[in-house]
């Protein structure tokens, strides 16, 4: 994972990104594993999440290829969503950038 974020930071990588975004399975060994390398759930539970995405599904917006996936991303007879959205804020890792504006707050 180390391996990852130094290429994602690399300044000779001619890619820019700010974030790593998964689609973690919804097990609590794996998202635990996330978590431990710094990455963050995306929604606060599994029903904000599987709203969003109907909200997608049921939208004009660019987006709305996420709501496609619906009827895989949650488990059948359950409320849980078979894998979670998670991320990682790649600008923790620059040194030479100020905190985020919250952090300042």
């Amino acid at each position: 994972m180390d391996l990852i974020k130094t290429m994602a930071i690399d300044p000779d990588n001619d890619n820019a990104a700010r974030y790593l975004v998964v689609d973690a399975i919804n097990n609590p060994k794996v998202i635990d594993y996330y978590k431990r390398n710094g990455f963050e759930l995306l929604f606060t539970s599994d029903e904000e999440e599987m709203a969003c995405l109907r909200g997608y599904k049921n939208s004009n917006s660019i987006l709305r290829w996420l709501g496609d996936f619906f009827h895989v991303y949650k488990k059948e007879n359950s409320s849980e969503c078979k894998t979670r959205l998670m991320f990682f804020d790649l600008i923790l890792l620059n040194d030479d950038q100020d905190p985020p504006i919250a952090d300042k707050l």
